[in-house]
């Protein structure tokens, strides 16, 4: 899932590439030199990119995911060989990626999705090998992408969904380009699925399609990119787990796969053709991070969220299963989200960002391991 440039580039990580996700921006008014621009959202733990290029992960440490030995939640600096411009998390792992176009990932390796020869966890962050310099890289579950300088796709890590454009399941340590892409403009990448607009304006999906998320008007994976028609000429994507949204020039909101959204049929499970979704409101930013939820910032800085709030982090006053995009309540002056299974994080324009959801791990980044409903503060 991917943290917006808010896990984003002002590209909005968030919005544009995938959970991490990861959000990036220039400090907001009040921020410290040294706070977090960019969030990336893993499972049970997050990181942050000053602008300094500085890295900072918190949280769960099972698999060396904070860059360092040990199991202390509390924020540690990742020793990386020079300073960062964007960071990505997946479910234990995460990247970072340099000005140069290289990257190093660290963190759990069973799929090989650090891109190391060897099952074996990785705290210490090791240079991503055979990866051409790309200019962006976003992280599944267990698999990353990134997108080289020309316009090629390269792919690594979990394969079991044909998530890496190849037809064989075996995982691969080294970057593979996808075939049959080129003039790629920008990636998304969901769980298990990722997707790439071209500079024709054609947007292709590959991988999982359990619950029709590549838009093919049936269930079942296809390992070759195959374009959703009805995105054609869409200006960013918001991948999940189970779904993959698209907004247009005009800026119509359309999704397909699991239907957490509403849309023209709310009874509908899924929509296996991408189809217009309504209440999302005038999208400025949005993030998907791989998880079973969509949060988008709309033009006037309101929050609106959908999908499964476990832990209350999508509203801290509605029911576990939102029916719909859903307002949060008393956020106003909103510039950017990352959104993930079990947590919500914002950037204000003013402050720095706070965070909500399940912190038994310390994944909230306040300092302690309780879970929270409300807002709270990052200790960077």
């Amino acid at each position: 899932m991917r943290i917006p440039t808010v896990v984003g580039r002002c590209l909005v990580s968030l919005a544009y590439f995938g959970v991490a996700i990861a959000m990036v921006v220039a400090a907001p008014v009040g921020a410290q030199p040294a706070d977090p621009t960019s969030i990336a959202l893993g499972s049970g733990f997050a990181c942050g990119l000053s602008a300094s290029g500085v890295v900072r992960c918190w949280g769960a440490n099972d698999s060396g995911q904070l860059g360092m030995a040990g199991a202390s939640a509390s924020a540690s600096t990742v020793t990386l060989s020079q300073p960062a411009v964007a960071i990505a998390a997946g479910y234990s792992h995460a990247c970072a990626r340099f000005q140069d176009g290289t990257a190093a990932c660290w963190g759990g390796n069973r799929y090989g999705q650090i891109g190391v020869e060897t099952i074996a966890s990785r705290a210490e962050p090791a240079l991503l090998q055979g990866l051409p310099g790309v200019t962006a890289l976003e992280l599944g579950q267990f698999f990353g992408c990134g997108l080289a300088v020309d316009g090629t796709v390269f792919c690594w890590g979990d394969n079991t969904y044909r998530q890496l454009g190849s037809a064989s399941p075996a995982f691969r340590f080294v970057p593979t380009a996808v075939r049959g892409l080129r003039d790629v403009r920008s990636i998304s990448v969901g769980a298990n699925h990722a997707c790439a607009i071209l500079a024709d304006g054609k947007v292709k999906c590959w991988g999982s399609n359990d619950w029709g998320q590549l838009g093919r008007g049936r269930r079942g994976g296809k390992f070759a990119p195959t374009e959703i028609r009805e995105l054609r000429g869409a200006t960013s994507l918001a991948l999940g787990q189970t779904f993959t949204c698209g907004k247009l020039a005009s800026g119509s909101i359309l999704c397909a796969g699991q239907n957490l959204f509403g849309g023209p049929d709310p009874s509908a499970s899924i929509y296996p053709r991408a189809t217009a979704i309504v209440g999302v409101g005038d999208v400025a930013s949005w993030s998907a991070g791989w998880s079973e939820n969509l949060c988008v910032v709309t033009n006037d800085h309101h929050v609106r969220c959908s999908g499964v709030s476990r832990y209350g982090q999508l509203n801290p006053v509605e029911p576990y299963a939102l029916a719909g995009m859903t307002e949060y309540p008393g956020l106003t002056d909103i510039r950017a989200v990352a959104v993930s299974d079990e947590q919500l994080c914002v950037f204000g324009l003013m402050g720095v960002p706070r965070c909500a959801g399940h912190g038994t791990s310390g994944q909230l980044g306040t300092g302690g391991r309780v879970d929270s409903r409300a807002l709270t503060p990052v200790a960077w």
